[in-house]
């Protein structure tokens, strides 16, 4: 397996997609996290360097390590980068896997035959913290229909002073890390085999049902929709076969955050170790908290 070229991939950031901003805004609050402001999210046009819209309203909860991003989408174009993944609803729909090398690790996609578009710049405007700016990234992304389960995309994040401020990466729950993705493959070898060839490594088989990948940083976990259930219990019966299904947080005191999302009407369960709380308390996804 030749692999992606420079480092391995990371787990950069994740992406929920919903019809408007302000209820997974509130929805993220209710479970201690706090927000950044809206910006819309630009492209950078190849030709005149321009600042361009790309249509789409985002805002960020920012962590000491990877972030969540909130979206909503303001087009029907079916061109739409997003456009694929729209009719689907509020749900986990983005994971971008960070990489060194986006422009190398696209051309060595194409050449495992994995269709991807051509590698962009795009932009979002960091008006908090001390230092405001143009964050800047390079990214590109595997073609919809090599990638049903959502939008995946490998990206380089080029300011990172401007992104991870201590303004913003303090949250009244105590998050400090995304740390964990979960993937529902019920026809798990296939997922598996699109993946691997991807980011260039086999996975780890750790349990019935149950596939591993361990990144840079981060992992990227593959599971049955019964290995989901058996894991996290009934909460995973929610998760729509075929998509991201789900998010590992690290918070810095677990019993604390119990406490909190308790007092806040959020239905959980407390699971070896780990707080697992319902698709329908955050926007169609898994959330596992865990110190």
């Amino acid at each position: 397996m030749s692999g992606l070229p420079g480092s391995r991939c990371s787990l950069d950031h994740v992406g929920f997609l919903g019809p408007a901003l302000e209820p997974q805004r509130a929805a993220l609050r209710r479970l201690g996290f706090e927000p950044t402001e809206p910006r819309m999210l630009m492209r950078v046009d190849a030709a005149t360097g321009e600042l361009v819209s790309l249509q789409q309203q985002s805002c960020h909860v920012v962590f000491e390590a990877g972030y969540l991003e909130l979206s909503a989408v303001l087009t029907e174009d079916p061109a739409h980068h997003l456009g694929a993944y729209l009719p689907r609803g509020l749900g986990l729909h983005i994971l971008a896997l960070g990489h060194a090398q986006p422009d190398a690790a696209a051309r060595a996609a194409r050449a495992a035959g994995i269709p991807c578009t051509d590698p962009a710049d795009a932009a979002r405007r960091i008006d908090y913290g001390e230092r405001h700016g143009e964050a800047r990234f390079r990214w590109f992304m595997v073609e919809p229909q090599a990638s049903p389960e959502g939008l995946l995309c490998l990206v380089r994040n080029l300011d990172p002073e401007l992104v991870y401020q201590p303004a913003v990466t303090r949250h009244p729950n105590g998050a400090s890390a995304l740390d964990e993705v979960l993937v529902r493959a019920d026809g798990i070898e296939a997922v598996t085999g699109r993946l691997a060839a991807l980011l260039g490594q086999s996975p780890s088989t750790v349990g019935p049902g149950l596939r591993r990948f361990e990144l840079q940083r981060g992992t990227l976990t593959l599971a049955t929709g019964e290995a989901l259930v058996q894991r996290f219990g009934p909460a995973a019966l929610e998760l729509v076969p075929g998509r991201f299904a789900g998010i590992g947080i690290r918070v810095a005191e677990l019993e604390a955050v119990q406490e909190r999302l308790g007092r806040a009407g959020v239905r959980m369960e407390r699971r070896d170790g780990e707080l697992v709380v319902a698709p329908r308390e955050a926007c169609g996804a898994l959330l596992v908290l865990h110190a």
